[in-house]
């Protein structure tokens, strides 16, 4: 089940048993502004990361989503630059890339705060106002953001990552959103989390990290399969770009979707 709509991104499965049925898990912008996703190395972070901007690549052309990366993780965000609707994906050592994509996106949020006005809380919303252009949703993934801020914490670059919260605390109002991966909840600033009111939570390191994030500490374990996850209690299983686990098959597909999108115009 695919929509075409930016504000309902599928990119899971909810496991159901009870009225044995699977529907789509969708990320809804609109509704929580930002979705953050935690698990061990491998668990599938990155493939939701990907799975979400292949979603993003489906909205209609009349209501397009724009997809920005900062690869701070595996590197495997930049198999999604193929994609007509994403713009840069940029690695961790690329300093000066890194601070003019935040830029370009704080004053992306700014020119839209003031020209959308008070009265309007999502770009939803906005689109329905008389005389509204037709600005696209924004969509900033980061892989690995406590490598950001591990990478940011010091003196002369902290004020990046500061705006980066900033840009987190901002941007829902205005169809400005982020979906990030961690490792783990411990060391992430509390300013930044209250800005990501969703959660996904894969497999972690250890039965000890289930019950700080909320959810039950004996459904998941090392030896859950990656993609495997909790949304509050209810089990997930992370949607893979043309149904593989293997990256090399993932970037394949979303090569040849990127053809057929390019193709149709989008």
């Amino acid at each position: 089940e695919r929509s075409r709509y930016d504000n309902q991104l599928a990119y899971a499965l909810r496991d159901l048993p009870k009225e044995q049925l699977q529907p789509s898990l969708m990320f809804e912008p609109d509704l929580v502004g930002n979705l953050v996703v935690y698990g061990a190395s491998g668990s599938g972070k990155s493939t939701l990361l990907r799975s979400i901007a292949v979603a993003a690549a489906f909205a209609r052309p009349e209501t397009p989503v724009h997809v920005y990366g900062l690869d701070f993780g595996s590197k495997s965000l930049a198999m999604l630059e193929p994609l007509p609707n994403v713009g840069s994906i940029v690695s961790a050592s690329d300093h000066d890339r890194v601070t003019r994509l935040l830029a370009h996106l704080d004053a992306t949020i700014e020119e839209r705060r003031e020209r959308y006005g008070q009265e309007v809380d999502t770009l939803t919303a906005y689109r329905r106002s008389p005389g509204a252009t037709p600005d696209p949703r924004v969509l900033l993934l980061v892989d690995g953001v406590l490598g950001f801020q591990q990478a940011y914490e010091s003196t002369d670059r902290m004020r990046w990552f500061d705006l980066f919260t900033s840009i987190a605390a901002r941007g829902r109002s205005v169809g400005v959103h982020v979906v990030m991966s961690a490792e783990q909840r411990g060391g992430l600033p509390s300013g930044l989390m209250s800005s990501f009111p969703q959660r996904v939570v894969l497999r972690m390191a250890t039965a000890d990290d289930y019950w700080p994030l909320g959810v039950p500490d004996d459904v998941l374990s090392i030896a859950s399969p990656p993609g495997r996850g909790l949304i509050g209690s209810t089990t997930i299983q992370v949607a893979t770009p043309g149904g593989s686990a293997l990256p090399a098959r993932q970037a394949e597909h979303i090569v040849e979707i990127a053809a057929v999108l390019t193709e149709l115009g989008h």
